[in-house]
Formats: C-alpha cells, structure tokens, sequence
C-alpha cells in the first residue's frame, strides 16, 4: 500500500491523503470452464505467485460455487516472488439438474481481491445430441442495448433420421442472473449451423456475461456456452487495421518530409560553402 499527502495552503487550506492499492497477486488463469455430466469430476490446476515485497497470507474463496467447488487449501502462505500451485476439482454430483451454473474463484489477501470467473455446464447423460456455440471477435465486446452475434452448430449422433429440437437461449451474468432467454424449435437430420443473434437490453450494466444454449431432444440436454462482455467503447478489426494504416502513412509520410527537408539544408550547405570558396578565390 502506497500513501501520499497533498499538503494545504495558507488561509486554512485543507490537505487530503491518497491512498493506492498496489497489485501484489499474479493468477496464471483468467477463468475455469467445465463442461461435464452428472458424476463426473474435473481438477484444474491453478498458480498464484507473490509478485509484491512482503509475506502474504492468501485465502481461496468461491462465490456462488459450493455445490461445484473442491478448494483442497484454501489458506497459505506465500514470501516475496513465491508461488504456490493451487489444485481446485469441479465435481458435479449425480443429482445434479443439467443446466448452466456460474460463479467465481475468490483470491483474497489484505485489501486485494482477486475474481476468477467459474462456468459449469452440466449435460445430460446419454445425450444423442453435440452442439458448439462461437462468437466471433469482433461480436465478443459489444455495447449496451446493442446485440451479440453468435453461430451454433448442432449435430445429431443418434443415427439417421429428422428429429424435432427445442433450444433455449439464455444470457446470465456471473452471479447467475438470468437476463435474456429466448425459446425456439426446429428440425435436424445430421447436422446444422446457424447465426443466432440476441437483442441485449439497454439495462444491461458493463461487465462480464455468459450466453448458453441448450438443446432438448427426447428428455435428454446437450449445451453450449460462450461469453462476452459489455463496454463503454468498441474498436472492431477493421477499425484496428485503419488505425494501423493511418499510423504507418503517417511514419512514411514524416520520414519523406524528413528526406527531402534533409536535401535542401543539404544543397543550401553546399551552396553556402561554394560561396565561401569563391569569395576567397576573388580575394586572392
């Protein structure tokens, strides 16, 4: 922690002190997703490293998380520069309803506070349907009250034949609120790919979201999910190559000024000095 003072004026001015949280955890993650099946277990393995000058005491928490979370040491040490391997397990127990769960990974130590989104798909058990969801980059920061772009692709492992699917579309924020869902059916016979996109809400606050679809085929669930975040501003691709284009136009354009500018103070100096040489030949 950094502490300043601004100091006060004469005539009873007034001082204030300013206080700054320096960073002292370093998380080798930025989030944990596992898509599994009732019963099923997966460990991740996670590092945090001491990147400040004093001794640490460090706290793992979950938000949201316990039914899902295993924390095999959720207090420890680190000295200055260490760094400790973390083993977390995602265990989704038998009885668990297939659906979408989010939470957080919580690193504490002192004033800092670390978050590290958590996203549990659980799906059916001898499901006959795979389907993958994407968002493409340029749709993966969008504005509020705009909207989220995204292809799905659903195939059927069930043999041949036309089957009915009911899909569910749900956007959710990561303490598991539930701000968009949308309903529809349709048909498939091996395979299909299609662009969905979402109207979002202008309510919408900036931060961090999930969007998932599930699919439902003779009572049993196949899911996908993909996140996205809102924000203030957005600079598309295309905007990024203009920007890159204009600065390295930029570049030559100063560097030809530069060359031609060097020519003249060039030619004017030899100019000079040819005057110099012939005023001293007169001379003589």
């Amino acid at each position: 922690v950094v502490s300043g003072s601004t100091g006060g004026g004469g005539g009873g001015g007034g001082g204030g002190v300013t206080t700054v949280v320096r960073k002292e955890l370093n998380i080798s993650i930025d989030s944990i997703k596992a898509r599994l099946r009732p019963g099923e277990i997966m460990s991740k393995s996670v590092t945090i490293k001491n990147i400040g000058v004093r001794n640490l005491t460090v706290n793992i928490e979950n938000l949201n998380m316990d039914d899902f979370l295993v924390i095999r040491e959720p207090i420890f040490g680190l000295a200055p520069g260490e760094s400790k391997e973390l083993e977390v397990d995602v265990v989704v127990r038998k009885d668990v309803t297939p659906d979408l769960y989010l939470g957080k990974l919580i690193v504490r130590s002192g004033n800092e506070r670390e978050e590290v989104p958590m996203v549990v798909e659980v799906m059916s058990e001898g499901a006959l349907l795979d389907i993958k969801t994407v968002i493409d980059s340029d749709h993966k920061k969008v504005l509020q009250g705009t909207h989220v772009l995204t292809s799905i692709s659903l195939f059927n492992l069930g043999g041949e034949g036309r089957k009915d699917i009911n899909l569910t579309y749900i956007i959710k924020d990561y303490n598991g609120q539930e701000i968009v869902k949308g309903t529809e059916s349709l048909a498939i016979e091996t395979q299909l790919t299609f662009l969905k996109e979402i109207t979002l809400p202008q309510s919408m606050e900036v931060g961090d979201y999930v969007f998932y679809v599930r699919a439902t085929y003779n009572g049993k669930i196949a899911s996908a999910s993909e996140d996205f975040q809102i924000v203030t501003s957005v600079i598309t691709t295309k905007e990024k190559i203009y920007i890159v284009i204009i600065v390295i136009l930029a570049v030559i354009l100063s560097l030809v000024i530069y060359f031609f500018t060097f020519r003249d103070r060039r030619k004017d100096r030899k100019k000079g000095e040819g005057k110099v040489e012939l005023k001293s030949i007169m001379k003589k």
